[in-house]
């Protein structure tokens, strides 16, 4: 056995070691090789402009030494030693007029070149360099270049089978590797990068690097507002953590699609956001209810995630109910209004009496309920209207027309005997009343021989007089009045007079 069969031989064992730790067929493909022996001019397959951002893989085979050339685009040097297999980038286009390339050999022996077109992620580099000894050229180490095909993070997968290494990349990051490991090369934007690799102290390295973009994945997906109606258009934003393909569809709570909002739409890495009218595919509104767009993200990988939003549509406006009668309503009766919205829910509602607004709907509550101060002016007519909002924006306006009963005043009873003034045993005094409960004051009224009309704010009435407290009375404390005399008492619920 010749020395070139043997060092061939230990090559081969070199690369099959690599190759059984799973990184068989993960190297770039070389568009053009050639094979020599370390002499003073070797030449090289020129490279037109066809190929992008050439990349230089020198197999040592015994050889060791450097490999150089000078071209009108630029010059190039890789350095290697016995029995490496080192990688570098050479210029872009080498003058295929000037092929030959000059070396300068430490050890005589055989080797082999490829050039390669850099790869684009993802890619594998399988590489052996060794530490030591006095380096043709200075700062020893393999450069290896990929393009990301989009923005993103990506990551390294470094499988080291003997020795130690050093990665640098973006300038100014390092690490050693001892053994496998990985790391994180950060978010790159889309093209041109390159890791570098360089042998520590002891055994040859053995390695394979792995160089992948990490799945893109999508968050903050959400919609601008919970709820909206047909025909105004609404934002669902999202932001991805690389550049991929992203498709989005409305579906209804049944699940069918209703609408196409994007298709294998290329996005880059950080925010963004679609808009939806809340109308289907032939321009029509859709119904009230529940509705959720679904994106789908694929990544220069072919890796796929998703996310999802829901809205609420809602194209009516609430429902207004008058709860109180609006004919023959008693003077001091309170007009109570019902404000619902099922899909929305209500936003928004005020009363108005005459054009003035006199009333709102409190937060949690779906009644309104008003009385003037002094009460109704008896037989008087009065304008009501409420206009209520929903959360999608929706509006009710509804008006009526309230009457209010007469309020008939008792005749005294005829006096069966006369008297004077001072003795007159037919007058009473009329007490106070106001902040009783309704009925102690209509037990204390009736003994002292006064008729009561109870009156109280609720929707049914004084059911439970017990329930009720005094807010007001007509007429005021201290008047003398005859007896059977009618008297009002308004009452409110405890505390809200």
């Amino acid at each position: 056995m010749n020395r070139r069969t043997s060092a061939r031989l230990a090559l081969t064992a070199v690369i099959l070691v690599l190759a059984l730790t799973g990184a068989a067929g993960a190297d770039p493909v070389p568009f053009a090789s050639v094979s020599d022996t370390c002499r003073l001019y070797v030449s090289l397959p020129p490279v037109d402009s066809s190929h992008r951002a050439p990349l230089m893989r020198v197999v040592s085979q015994g050889a060791a030494g450097f490999f150089a050339s000078w071209q009108e685009s630029g010059f190039y040097a890789v350095s290697f030693r016995q029995d490496d297999i080192v990688w570098n980038a050479v210029p872009s286009h080498p003058d295929p007029d000037a092929p030959l390339s000059l070396m300068s050999c430490n050890r005589v022996g055989p080797f082999t070149v490829d050039l390669y077109d850099t790869p684009s992620a993802p890619t594998s580099f399988t590489g052996a360099m060794t530490a030591g000894g006095p380096p043709p050229i200075s700062n020893y180490h393999s450069t290896l270049p990929f393009i990301a095909a989009a923005d993103g993070r990506y990551e390294a997968t470094v499988s080291l089978t003997q020795g130690a290494i050093e990665l640098t990349w973006g300038g100014s990051q390092l690490k050693e590797f001892a053994s496998s490991g990985s790391i994180d090369l950060g978010v790159l934007e889309q093209g041109y990068h390159a890791i570098q690799v360089r042998p520590r102290d002891g055994p040859q390295a053995r390695y394979t690097i792995s160089i992948r973009a990490v799945p893109v994945s999508i968050s903050g997906v959400a919609f601008s507002a919970p709820t909206s109606r047909p025909g105004v258009a609404v934002r669902v934003s999202y932001t991805l953590s690389g550049g991929a393909s992203v498709g989005a569809l409305v579906v209804n709570s049944k699940g069918q699609a209703l609408r196409t909002l994007a298709d294998d739409l290329p996005v880059s890495r950080g925010p963004h956001s679609l808009t939806w009218d809340g109308l289907d595919a032939e321009g029509n509104p859709v119904a009230d209810g529940q509705y959720t767009v679904r994106l789908t993200v694929v990544d220069a990988g072919g890796s796929q995630t998703s996310g999802e939003a829901e809205i609420t549509i809602d194209g009516h406006g609430p429902v207004i109910a008058f709860k109180s009668r609006l004919t023959n309503l008693d003077s001091h009766t309170g007009l109570a209004v019902q404000v619902t919205d099922g899909i929305a829910g209500v936003r928004s509602a005020s009363l108005r009496v005459g054009g003035a607004t006199v009333a709102r709907l409190q937060p949690s509550t779906t009644s309104i309920v008003y009385r003037p101060t002094a009460g109704w002016k008896a037989g008087a007519t009065y304008r009501v209207s409420v206009i209520a909002t929903d959360k999608a924006g929706n509006q009710t306006l509804a008006s009526r027309s309230l009457h209010i009963k007469r309020v008939a005043v008792a005749k005294p009873t005829p006096a069966t005997t006369t008297v004077t003034p001072a003795a007159d045993q037919s007058k009473v005094v009329m007490p106070n009343v106001v902040g009783m409960r309704m009925d102690r004051a209509t037990r204390r009224l009736r003994s002292i021989g006064l008729r009561v009309n109870e009156e109280c704010g609720g929707i049914f009435g004084c059911i439970v007089k017990a329930n009720w407290w005094i807010c007001e009375q007509d007429p005021r404390p201290g008047r003398r009045l005859n007896r059977y005399t009618v008297v009002v008492i308004y009452g409110e619920r405890r505390g809200e007079c």
